[in-house]
């Protein structure tokens, strides 16, 4: 091991004249001084180190117990490596001795799981008094209701969501006081009442898994790849404030169906008002790092198809219905005035998705409706080049306008002149300043078409997010 240099070299303050004699006699001197020096050293380091043995971070490794027993550090398991961190948490902790969040990541760390704190008596339904509201906005994504709040001492029965976390770890309703004592199921609203909610049932990641077709149902799967209906768990998201408390998809517990139906319903409703909306990210379960992420891979294709959030629809499978195909897409300008494309073939530039634009040469017979519809339709699809997008492309005329649906639901469509043909594209009304957007719900097959038993048959019909309207 090198020796460090002293931190005061006693020799190289002497005179030179005493140097000079030291060195004639076989340097005596210098030898003394180097050990007076050597005693400097340590003292300046020890003196040095009494300032970072302040701090639990930078002390050395027998300071670390008694600095435990000044914060009253116990630790649950006698271990030497991880005393140091165990210590710098029990700090942490008496910093924000008291308070809810504390509590609750003191349980997680202690435990290992994921853990809740609730402090029930502010779930109570109480006289407030008027300078001190204990009042929660409660969700109004509609603007219906503007007024509508929780924890006011009534329920408010249009937050679907609010009564599906009814007496859970997330509920927010107000209640009654229970003067019981506190148990597992009983005695929980009340003064100086505080519950822990622990998750302990580990979930397991799985992926690039296969999903197992359920018997008797081509179109239906089931995530295991076991073929069981097992339910989904959330993937634990780190959350971004101390000192908040943890939410549904902070600990790891199976997904609630409505809080999956809701959190796809944003995502719907800011891809609508919103143009800079990041859909791979724009959901709390379904994407890449979530807890949901699904890719399409057909036979024979290379390239992976990520699914949108757009594309996921939460429902109802005790019946496991068929849902009926969406579909998004693009509507020509008015064509009832359509006298053919001039020429005897045309070109037009398409783009699905990030793919384009690609040059689509239109040939046949251009003279009617129905024959651009075809001819457009094929002209899309063979400039395919294995992109799914262009080789599903269906070219459908909807009255006197063309219905362009692209191969990828929820791929952009866009139809623009090339520098060899502008007129085609006005010709069709497929320019920017004609088209205009298209989605909508395809039946499944009707050909044995059933007769309706009802005397006056009646329909809801539901857009948007707009209330049921029966048809």
């Amino acid at each position: 091991m090198p020796e460090t240099r002293p931190i005061l070299d006693l020799y190289e303050l002497l005179p030179a004249v005493y140097r000079i004699d030291d060195a004639q006699q076989g340097y005596p001197l210098k030898a003394m001084l180097e050990c007076i020096s050597r005693q400097v050293t340590l003292l300046h380091d020890d003196i040095a180190g009494l300032w970072d043995d302040f701090f639990i971070e930078t002390c050395a490794d027998w300071v670390i117990p008694y600095i435990g027993d000044l914060v009253a550090n116990r630790p649950l398991h006698e271990a030497v490596r991880g005393r140091r961190a165990d210590v710098a948490r029990t700090i942490y902790y008496r910093r924000r001795k008291g308070t809810l969040p504390m509590l609750e990541e003191l349980a997680r760390h202690v435990t290992g799981w994921g853990a809740h704190a609730v402090a029930f008596f502010e779930q109570l339904g109480w006289t407030q008094h008027l300078n001190h509201l204990r009042m929660q906005l409660a969700p109004n994504p509609d603007r219906r209701n503007p007024s509508a709040m929780n924890r006011v001492g009534s329920v408010h029965l249009r937050d679907a969501d609010a009564l599906d976390r009814l007496d859970g770890p997330f509920d927010e309703i107000a209640h009654t006081v229970d003067v019981r004592r506190m148990s597992r199921t009983q005695g929980w609203h009340n003064l100086r009442r505080v519950g822990f909610f622990l998750w302990r049932l580990s979930s397991f990641r799985a992926t690039e898994t296969q999903p197992r077709q359920v018997k008797d149902r081509s179109y239906a799967y089931h995530f295991s790849p076991l073929g069981q209906p097992v339910p989904l768990f959330t993937k634990p998201q780190r959350e971004e404030a101390e000192c908040g408390l943890a939410g549904e998809i902070h600990v790891p517990g199976p997904i609630r169906p409505l809080a999956l139906a809701r959190d796809l319903a944003g995502v719907r409703r800011r891809d609508v008002t919103s143009e800079s909306v990041r859909l791979e990210s724009a959901s709390e379960y379904v994407g890449p790092d979530r807890s949901i992420h699904i890719v399409l891979l057909e036979e024979g294709t290379t390239p992976r198809q990520e699914i949108l959030p757009l594309d996921v629809v939460a429902a109802d499978l005790d019946a496991w219905e068929r849902p009926p195909a969406g579909f998004s897409g693009l509507f020509s300008g008015d064509l009832s005035g359509f006298v053919g494309v001039g020429g005897a073939a045309g070109e037009i530039g398409v783009t699905i998705g990030a793919v384009g634009p690609r040059k689509a040469s239109l040939t046949g017979d251009l003279s009617t409706l129905p024959g651009v519809a075809a001819s457009l339709q094929a002209a899309v699809r063979g400039v395919a080049d294995h992109e799914p997008g262009f080789a599903g492309v269906r070219v459908v005329i909807v009255g006197s306008r063309l219905l362009v649906l692209p191969g990828l639901r929820g791929a952009e469509l866009a139809f623009a002149a090339t520098e060899a043909d502008a007129a085609t594209v006005d010709a069709l009304a497929l320019g920017a300043a004609s088209v205009t957007k298209a989605s909508g719900a395809i039946s499944g097959d009707l050909s044995d078409f059933p007769v309706l038993s009802a005397s006056e048959p009646v329909v809801d019909v539901i857009i948007g997010s707009l209330e049921p309207r029966s048809a």
